[in-house]
């Protein structure tokens, strides 16, 4: 389970839960501002954050268990895949699952009225983003 938190200061993270036993796995530094929207790819691998600080980021859960803890200030230089830069704040985005399996399908919702389509492609393990392919206002 993963909640998106808000501090008074506008510091916002993401922690992430072992669902069993209640315990925090993961505490993600994610954006400079609040995140609207929050999706697990289909094989609960990557978390996807949305936020009115114009991107939405994908981050990569280690699974199953990281062999040495992952401090806060630690998480975006070993969980971050990729940054999706938006023109204006990003109130959405979701997984879609691709058939090959070897990038990432992504819808993003901005505010300019715009939803893009990403791919972003795996080369062993590692992530490229592809850019816009699709963007169609709503």
């Amino acid at each position: 389970m993963a909640a998106a938190c808000t501090a008074q200061n506008s510091k916002t993270i993401v922690k992430v839960f072992n669902v069993e036993d209640g315990e925090l796995k993961y505490t993600i530094k994610a954006h400079k501002n609040i995140i609207h929207d929050l999706d697990w790819s289909w094989d609960s691998r990557y978390i996807l954050t949305s936020s009115s600080d114009f991107t939405s980021k994908i981050w990569r859960i280690p699974y199953p268990e990281p062999s040495d803890e992952i401090e806060e200030d630690d998480s975006e230089r070993l969980m971050l895949v990729c940054t999706l830069s938006h023109p204006s704040y990003v109130y959405s985005g979701k997984f879609f699952k691709d058939r090959e399996q070897t990038r990432l399908m992504i819808a993003t919702a901005c505010f300019d009225a715009k939803v893009r389509i990403w791919k972003v492609e795996s080369d062993h393990d590692r992530f490229v983003r592809e850019g816009t392919q699709l963007q169609k206002n709503i």
